[in-house]
């Protein structure tokens, strides 16, 4: 069974060229300009980042406990 990428990767590839050099940059990547040449490789970077800004957002799990008040 092949693994299917969620919804918002599939949308990426109908970005325009200038659309993904402004998200790359929006994540802080490099401002470089998005050719048919570079366009897959950056694609894959943009990708890198939309992750791991999502892994940023979780909350990060603890051992704590939370006390419950009565």
């Amino acid at each position: 069974m092949s693994e299917r990428r969620p919804a918002v990767y599939d949308i990426l590839e109908e970005l325009s060229n200038e659309e993904i050099r402004r998200r790359i940059v929006f994540y802080g990547g490099p401002n470089l300009p998005v050719t048919d040449q570079t366009r897959g490789r950056l694609l894959d970077v943009l990708r890198e980042y939309i992750d791991q800004s999502k892994q940023h957002r979780r909350p990060k799990e603890s051992n704590v406990v939370p006390v419950l008040e009565h």
